[in-house]
């Protein structure tokens, strides 16, 4: 029958003498369940009466069924961490938890614990582990390159059918209409011939490439205006204004790139013809400028063009002159040697003339400061042509410009404050060029410092403006010299920060290969070797730096 026992088991569990008592002295002091009293039950009330579990007892681990869908397919334990467990954070796999059963607890003291629930406050946060969780899937997200859309679910809804094939079927629906269509005077009839590919292209030339050439709103943009018309005329405007829609849309979808293949041929094959008949057109101006835009080679076939060109007083002859002297003056600062045509500056005279608007579409406000930056790199390429003192005497001519300007007092409004902080961008970079050119006209015994001062000034002016601001079409060049000048780490990160903006917003190829430079740049100065950067330009020709 054995000894009976002569203690409860909390006191037998650490070895002490027991009160004997019902409950005993100790466990009513600690306020515990007294195995005595189960001796004793048939003396005590009936809700005294039930079965006590001993304090000594082993606590059974029960199995956990709350794991997610993926953990339990593969048969690993779960952390149960939200949103996403450890095992699906590691392995990159969408976290499916399974939903929580509900507990229900005995009738008996079912009451008593919704009322102790109900004076307790719920918690209003997680544990900061799964906080930290959710920050680290949203930083996960953020880095990832959304630029880089080559496989995008977008291009599935697009044709097989590319450039060169024929009209797509029908049930795969068309474009959605284009209210700037109207303001080019085109109309959906007339588009009837089109391809769905290149009424695409259209519609992005449209909405986003005819923008970011210009600084001027929609009304006055005469890429609008002027151009896009003549893709309804003519073939060859067509296939160069679609190869640029299609250059400026590969950047962000790889795709397209097949798209710029074939209406550059078609394009190259209609200027060879004109070229070859000896009657240039306006057509094949407007096409060699349009590519001129992106591919710097073409401004020579542009300039042979125009020498050949028979006078009108048409729009959009101005127009392109215009374009011309703008890419002249913007090309001066690559590689390649461009000098501006003598009729350009002619036509260019006798039409600012009659010109009553205070904003150019292309140029801004800041027409003198391109003018004297052509003149700058005029000074850098062809130094042997001038003696000494008429290189001083031109740079010093140059500097007297740059210094006395002003924007004009037509540019005051509010609209225009954007492109006036672009101007002056413009102007502190060409400064900053004309002392790289001709260090005489400012010595300065610490030109690193001297230099530094010069971008602080560039990059005070670029804060003013806005990302996505129209003025980030004159930015390139002015963040570039910033960047080239500048020495502390906080400039650099603030030019490479703005030049990705502009690689979002401009959005042209050339922009990556002018990031790429700065960044050799910055490398070979960080390794001690001071290297110009116009060595490295020389690297790659028919580098546009705007």
């Amino acid at each position: 029958m054995g000894r009976p026992r002569t203690a409860c088991h909390t006191c037998a569990a650490i070895k002490t003498v027991c009160s004997r008592e019902v409950p005993c002295a100790r466990c009513r002091r600690l306020s515990l369940p007294c195995s005595l009293a189960a001796i004793t039950a048939w003396a005590l009330p009936e809700a005294a009466a039930e079965v006590l579990t001993r304090p000594n007892a082993r606590t059974r681990a029960g199995r956990s069924s709350q794991g997610c869908t993926n953990c339990r397919r593969r048969r690993k334990k779960c952390d149960e961490r939200l949103p996403a467990c450890g095992d699906c954070r590691r392995l990159g796999l969408k976290c499916h938890s399974r939903t929580p059963l509900a507990i229900v607890p005995p009738p008996n003291v079912a009451a008593d614990l919704l009322d102790i629930e109900a004076a307790v406050p719920s918690p209003t946060y997680s544990a900061p582990f799964d906080w930290l969780a959710v920050i680290v899937e949203e930083r996960r997200a953020e880095s990832a390159k959304v630029a880089n859309l080559a496989h995008s679910s977008a291009l599935d809804v697009l044709p097989e059918a590319r450039a060169s094939d024929d009209e797509p079927p029908a049930e795969l629906g068309n474009l959605p209409s284009n209210a700037l269509s109207n303001l080019a005077g085109i109309e959906p009839a007339r588009l009837a011939t089109w391809t769905l590919g290149e009424r695409h292209l259209l519609n992005h030339f449209l909405q986003s490439v005819a923008r970011a050439l210009v600084v001027v709103d929609d009304e006055a943009n005469p890429f609008l205006r002027l151009v896009v018309p003549m893709v309804l005329e003519n073939e060859l405007v067509k296939h160069a204004l679609a190869a640029l829609a299609a250059c400026h849309l590969a950047q962000v979808y790889p795709d397209f790139e097949r798209n710029l293949l074939a209406h550059r041929h078609r394009t190259l094959e209609g200027l060879k013809v004109e070229m070859e008949a000896a009657k240039p057109s306006v057509a094949g101006l407007t096409a060699t400028l349009l590519f001129s835009r992106k591919w710097l080679l073409y401004l020579h076939g542009a300039h042979a063009l125009l020498c050949n060109l028979a006078s009108s007083d048409d729009p959009a002859v101005a127009f392109l002159v215009e374009l011309y002297k703008y890419l002249t003056c913007v090309a001066s600062i690559s590689p390649i040697s461009f000098n501006l045509h003598p009729r350009a500056a002619t036509i260019s005279a006798s039409r600012a003339a009659q010109s009553v608007q205070p904003i150019h579409p292309l140029f801004g406000v800041a027409l003198p400061l391109y003018q004297c930056l052509q003149r700058i790199n005029q000074l850098a390429f062809p130094r042997h042509s001038l003696t000494a003192t008429a290189f001083r005497d031109e740079a010093r001519a140059i500097d007297l410009a740059l210094q006395s300007w002003d924007p004009p007092a037509e540019a005051h409004s509010v609209d225009s404050i954007e492109l006036r902080a672009a101007a002056f961008a413009v102007q502190w970079s060409a400064i900053l060029r004309l002392r790289q050119v001709a260090p005489i006209v400012h010595p300065t015994t610490e030109p690193s410092d001297h230099l530094q001062g010069v971008a602080d000034h560039i990059l005070s002016a670029v804060s003013l403006i806005r990302p996505g601001s129209k003025a980030e079409a004159h930015l390139l060049f002015p963040l570039f010299m910033a960047g080239a000048a500048s020495t502390s780490k906080a400039s650099r990160l603030t030019v490479e920060y703005r030049i990705n903006v502009i690689k979002t917003t401009v959005g042209f190829g050339h922009i990556a290969t002018a990031q790429r430079l700065l960044n050799d740049l910055w490398r070979s100065t960080n390794n001690g070797a001071s290297v110009p950067w116009e060595h490295l330009a020389e690297l790659q020709p028919g580098l546009l730096l705007f």
